[in-house]
């Protein structure tokens, strides 16, 4: 990586990192070791947008799982952290980009316009971080078997947020807390290499007793004791897709292992936007044959 995509990758992380602080450019020019002329030129040239267009979308884009899974925050404070000075702004800005004001976001969110929005960012940012060199920590673990309690998506990654909100919301109703109870992700396929309908996710979470399952797609599963190469992850989801690359290619090729039959796997040990999501931990779970 040269110095201006090192930059570049660094700066990423600082926008994410200070969302609810003023990033003006003289600021992040600061940060970046660079004049605010050559600041907005190179990061143009590198992602294909401009800075405040960045920032911009990355608050909206919290600001729309604010809306959709807490319940609990009002919408003035939801546009404060955006760094919108009054709600009708922030509605407008919104709106703008989801086709929704944040009221009727938060009663029935429709996430396909913010999912069009958000695909030309998420590639470059996950460009931009792939050229990092990570010095990745892989540690072998024995995973003790678990029950859980399922939440089966099938079908289009787009639709996603909608699978997530029944999940939370079931959780809610049966006093399941993350912070008691563990959750994870069964990751079954590649978005990138499956055709939308054939997409398949679980979300989950460890529990000690039956339940009964009324609401469809929710299942019981057992998550079995496994030998897997593990890897810790700090900071959002963007950074998964080189974290999963990683021990698929070069760390499986570099230590003679092979994975088994039981699909990839995350624990959310924390997550967005219970905690900003440049904290948030993912343990990645790569199981391994004995």
């Amino acid at each position: 990586m040269n110095s201006c995509q090192q930059r570049c990758a660094q700066l990423l992380d600082f926008i994410e990192q200070n969302l609810e602080t003023d990033l003006d450019i003289p600021r992040l020019s600061a940060q970046a070791c660079v004049s605010p002329f050559h600041l907005q030129r190179v990061f143009r040239g590198l992602c294909g947008f401009s800075v405040a267009y960045y920032i911009k979308q990355q608050r909206l884009k919290r600001a729309a799982w604010q809306l959709a899974y807490r319940p609990e925050m009002r919408v003035l404070d939801v546009a404060l952290q955006a760094s919108y000075e009054s709600s009708e702004a922030f509605s407008r800005a919104f709106k703008q980009v989801c086709g929704q004001a944040p009221s009727e976001f938060r009663t029935a969110p429709d996430w396909s316009p913010w999912q069009l929005a958000g695909v030309a960012i998420n590639h470059v940012r996950n460009e931009v971080l792939a050229m990092q060199n990570v010095d990745y920590v892989v540690e072998l673990v024995e995973f003790p078997a678990l029950s859980l309690v399922v939440c089966e998506h099938r079908g289009s990654p787009a639709s996603l947020p909608q699978s997530i909100a029944r999940f939370i919301g079931w959780r809610r109703e049966q006093s399941l807390p993350p912070a008691k109870y563990r959750t994870f992700n069964l990751v079954y396929d590649d978005p990138d290499s499956v055709a939308p309908e054939d997409f398949r996710f679980d979300l989950a979470v460890a529990v000690n007793q039956q339940y009964e399952l009324n609401e469809p797609g929710f299942v019981h599963k057992q998550l079995p004791a496994l030998r897997c190469a593990r890897i810790r992850h700090q900071g959002g989801d963007h950074g998964l897709d080189a974290a999963v690359r990683y021990l698929y290619t070069q760390w499986l090729q570099g230590n003679d292992e092979e994975p088994n039959n039981f699909p990839l796997f995350f624990e959310r040990v924390s997550f967005f936007p219970d905690v900003p999501a440049h904290l948030a931990i993912t343990d990645i779970y790569l199981p391994l044959r004995n």
